[in-house]
């Protein structure tokens, strides 16, 4: 669902109707328009019974999971500022194909993220993938395209036995 889409669909009905148009967007969200005391036309984003920001809203209907401010938003009741920090050590798995040992080591990426509801500007997102290593040199891997080459093993496995078939 496209927010600027949406609020623009009923803007469209508000102007030619004297009562506010509301639209039930997603399960417990909708989007009201209507006049203000001036007799201007604007919004308001409903969250149940209760006014909220459109932000709130946006960030509800953001699709992309790996999205920044969904993450943020997804996360934010878990944490807990008492806990104890703790750090991941750099993951590694080995891809055996051939008679060739393939190191694949986990690896965080800075990628641009555009939102494909239009919710948002286009945001930089850190997500996961992996680098592939042979005999400790780099082989493949990084961000190819705005993506991680390779976000799951089971790609890097498919990488590693198509480079062994041609050889």
């Amino acid at each position: 669902m496209n927010l600027r889409k949406i609020e623009q669909e009923i803007l469209q009905k508000a102007i030619f109707q004297e009562n506010n148009i509301q639209k039930e967007i997603k399960e417990h969200f909708a989007i009201e328009c209507g006049r203000n005391a001036r007799n201007r036309m604007i919004f308001r984003y409903w969250r149940g019974t209760q006014r909220c920001h459109r932000e709130v809203l946006a960030r509800e209907l953001c699709q992309e999971s790996r999205c920044p401010l969904k993450q943020t938003e997804l996360v934010r009741p878990r944490a807990r500022p008492d806990s104890p920090q703790r750090y991941q050590l750099l993951h590694e798995e080995q891809v055996v194909v051939g008679g060739r040992t393939y190191e694949a080591r986990q690896a965080t990426f800075t990628i641009s993220l555009a939102c494909p509801e239009g919710a948002h500007a286009p945001l930089l997102a850190k997500v996961q993938g992996w680098d592939v290593f042979l005999d400790g040199r780099f082989e493949a891997g990084g961000v190819v395209d705005g993506m991680p080459r390779f976000e799951t093993l089971e790609q890097v496995r498919g990488w590693a036995e198509a480079e062994e078939t041609n050889q």
